[in-house]
């Protein structure tokens, strides 16, 4: 049987994009319109890396859907050590409804995929971001027309690689600034530059941590010219939009007086997390349920 699963961005069609999206738009301003979808469902959840915001969102979110989450430590677990990744995902796969990976490797939630017989979404991997990239942009739509200009700064990370690629899949305008040799692997449709002035005129201004983590080092020097500042965001649209998926090292790529302005979106979009994954458990977990909504 094939099971559906939200991995990356690009398997998913447009169609899937914009349904997610709606649903995630009905759940933030209609808390109770769905009528607890999720009751007497359970997911398990993994978090190879530290996290607040995944963590925090999915459970808080499944909660008010009815579900239950059961948070699994990789030590306890002894993810990938203790015995074969098949033999845990067999047996996971009997007592839960789905699963959240955070993992350290994409290598090994591909591994994960192969010995699920449920749904697993990626709560983050070293090589993309999805569910954060489905909430980034839920903001922008809340915030900002179609045709706004997305300016994204900093390294071609994996949360850069998921904006790319939803913005490729809904035809959305994205320029992504990075220092030579930080570009991102896939570019798609994005413009790619190594120069700030390509922040003029834009409609949103959004940056990430410089060193991300398993990251030892960053050249932070690299980095220094390509900081959201006073003086680059005066180049923008006069009512320009600032996000971050935070956690954020304020006066790195980002200062102080950005992020907490009046123009920051960071914690709206923070709280979009929430709401975007509660449709993608829906959609996950409810197919049938879903089909009939879209």
């Amino acid at each position: 049987m094939t099971i559906d699963n939200f991995i990356d961005i690009l398997p998913h069609s447009a169609a899937d994009l914009e349904s997610l999206l709606d649903c995630a738009n009905r759940l933030k301003s209609e808390p109770n319109a769905f009528e607890r979808p999720l009751s007497g469902y359970t997911v398990g959840m993994i978090l190879q890396k530290p996290s607040m915001r995944t963590r925090v969102s999915f459970e808080v979110g499944l909660n008010r859907l009815g579900g239950h989450l059961i948070q699994l430590s990789p030590t306890d677990i002894g993810f990938g050590t203790r015995e074969p990744l098949s033999d845990m995902m067999g047996v996971l796969s009997r007592y839960c409804n789905a699963l959240i990976l955070r993992v350290k490797h994409h290598t090994d939630l591909l591994a994960c995929l192969q010995h699920s017989s449920i749904p697993i979404i990626n709560g983050l991997s070293d090589e993309s971001h999805p569910c954060q990239a489905l909430a980034d942009i839920m903001t922008v739509l809340e915030c900002k027309s179609r045709d706004a200009k997305i300016v994204y700064i900093g390294d071609g990370n994996n949360v850069c690689q998921s904006l790319i690629d939803i913005c490729s899949v809904l035809s959305l305008n994205l320029t992504v600034i990075t220092p030579e040799g930080h570009a991102p692997k896939h570019p798609r449709n994005a413009t790619i530059t190594h120069t700030m002035t390509a922040c003029a005129g834009a409609d949103v201004l959004y940056t990430d941590v410089w060193m991300s983590m398993g990251q030892e080092s960053v050249d932070v020097a690299v980095f220094q010219p390509y900081q959201i500042n006073d003086s680059v965001l005066a180049t923008a649209q006069p009512d320009a939009i600032v996000m971050h998926c935070l956690p954020a090292v304020r006066g790195e790529e980002i200062t102080d007086s950005v992020l907490t302005g009046s123009q920051s979106v960071v914690f709206q979009q923070a709280e979009n997390r929430m709401y975007a994954q509660q449709a993608i458990m829906i959609m996950l977990m409810r197919r049938s349920l879903w089909k009939q909504w879209y």
